[in-house]
């Protein structure tokens, strides 16, 4: 009885992980769509929040390299 029960949960947890496998799969980026410099742009940015987050960079620094990122964009 105990080992039907372990059972069922397990091909109940596979089935749940195999479902959301095939939800991620509809939802994939076309990696070619994105340019490089809009990689470039989200790294610049990773960079800011990251130095924000370990006080390394003021909230104005932040918000000037925000604004120069944003204008290299346009």
């Amino acid at each position: 009885m105990f080992d039907e029960e372990v059972s069922s949960e397990v091909i109940e947890e596979e089935s749940v992980v195999e479902e959301e496998a095939d939800y991620l799969g509809e939802e994939e980026i076309d990696i070619g769509s994105i340019s490089i410099s809009e990689i470039e742009l989200f790294l610049s940015r990773a960079e800011i929040w990251n130095g924000l987050l370990q006080n390394r960079i003021t909230i104005n620094e932040a918000l000037n390299s925000f604004l120069s990122s944003k204008s290299l964009q346009e």
